[in-house]
């Protein structure tokens, strides 16, 4: 049975977006930003025209844009009429087709943190869902923060009429639990011995 997805500045933004990927951690250092990362590589290597986009919304440590060589000064984010434009990681070889956002972009110095909790946290994440000008994007990869309080929210508790997969990272404890724990399609990945396994709702 369809379910009616609501009128929001996050829908119509996400509109565009064909698939959403949700990389998931319970807690920080078990390889989250590098599975995003790694992913999102693969997944733009795939095709002569993919067009991936990955959003690093990690507040308390984001590293997407080191990760994608793009943390330079010469590499900012600026507001257009239509929102903000991302950093194009593939900009220097005349393409983009790959495209960055991250809240790394908009602190003063590297290594800052955001250290918000609930729901300021949740809306200032959403705002980046509903703010940024992606165009059109085959994959869309959301490198989230270490926890269960992000709550999958607003893209896979119904606010998001398109397509997510979710995809756990972590220890064996946590990762077993968040198998039966998943919307959509649920993979879970072990980062440090290559295991893992994946299942349909």
């Amino acid at each position: 049975m369809s379910t009616a997805v609501d009128d929001t500045p996050v829908t119509r933004r996400l509109q565009s977006v064909k698939k959403i990927i949700l990389v998931l951690a319970g807690k920080g250092g078990v390889g989250k930003s590098s599975v995003s990362t790694q992913l999102a590589l693969n997944l733009y290597a795939s095709s002569p025209t993919a067009r991936v986009g990955i959003l690093d919304v990690d507040l308390t440590g984001p590293s997407i844009p080191r990760m994608f060589g793009v943390d330079g000064p010469q590499y900012a984010v600026h507001q257009s009429t239509d929102g903000w434009v991302p950093v194009y990681a593939d900009a220097e070889a005349g393409e983009q087709r790959l495209a960055v956002m991250s809240v790394g972009f908009l602190l003063k110095k590297k290594g800052d943190s955001v250290v918000w909790r609930g729901p300021k946290k949740n809306a200032m994440i959403r705002q980046f869902l509903s703010d940024v000008r992606w165009g059109e994007l085959d994959y869309l990869v959301i490198d989230t923060p270490p926890g269960r309080d992000f709550g999958r929210a607003p893209v896979a508790d119904g606010t998001y009429g398109g397509s997510a997969v979710e995809i756990e990272c972590g220890d064996s404890d946590y990762a077993t639990g968040g198998c039966v724990d998943g919307r959509n399609e649920m993979s879970v990945v072990y980062p440090r011995r290559g295991v893992a396994c994946s299942r349909p709702d």
